[in-house]
């Protein structure tokens, strides 16, 4: 009976030795280490990921880790690890360290044609003679028309409508008869808020409106 005794003693001594043999603390460290990812803050995070390593400091007889960083360690079985949000570079212009300006989107360009011109005060017989303000430089159509009388419609590529002034249809007349998209559309600022187009192709200056 003795006998039995002893052996068994032994046996469960050997099995002691044999886990303690097996065991590799860096599991305990890294184990550790995992269960601080349920802090939230940042610097107790770091805290508690110093003392997850005391169970290898202990192996290397180093001296232990603070008791304020160990008992931050959660202990086995504590709740879901934290997953720290994704690092998001800071938009350009913005500070890399302390309080980021806020970014405000550019304000969205509203579709459609650009505002109408702005009448002014009348450029005399410069404006006729030099030119004014270059309203639309060199342009494509994307598509004109002739009225009854004559009168064109020029529609630009970015949605300007531009028509001849009545008036101007007896004395400069557009004979255009190529596809739109051939011809290209200068409109300048003229005398007494009027408003001077021309047609690379043809070398005539209309009188016109934009009406859209």
């Amino acid at each position: 009976m003795k006998n039995i005794k002893l052996m068994l003693a032994l046996a469960a001594g050997l099995l002691g030795i044999s886990g303690q043999a097996m065991a590799d603390p860096r599991d305990d460290v890294l184990a550790g280490a995992t269960r601080c990812n349920a802090i939230v803050e940042y610097r107790s995070w770091l805290e508690c990921y110093y003392g997850a390593a005391q169970p290898m400091r202990t192996v290397l007889g180093l001296s232990p880790a603070p008791a304020s960083q160990t008992r931050l360690v959660p202990g086995a079985g504590a709740g879901p690890a934290y997953t720290p949000p994704a690092y998001t570079p800071p938009a350009q212009g913005q500070p890399l360290f302390g309080n980021p300006r806020v970014a405000t989107a550019a304000p969205a360009r509203p579709a459609g044609p650009p505002p109408m011109p702005v009448k002014r005060v009348s450029s005399g017989i410069w404006g006729t003679l030099m030119g004014g303000a270059v309203l639309v430089n060199k342009m494509p159509m994307s598509n004109y028309s002739f009225n009854g009388s004559g009168a064109f419609s020029v529609t630009l590529a970015d949605g300007q409508v531009w028509e001849q002034l009545p008036n101007d249809v007896g004395t400069t007349r557009a004979q255009w008869s190529d596809p739109a998209s051939k011809y290209r559309v200068t409109v300048k600022e003229g005398s007494v808020n009027t408003y001077n187009l021309s047609v690379g192709v043809d070398g005539k200056l209309y009188k016109v409106r934009r009406v859209r």
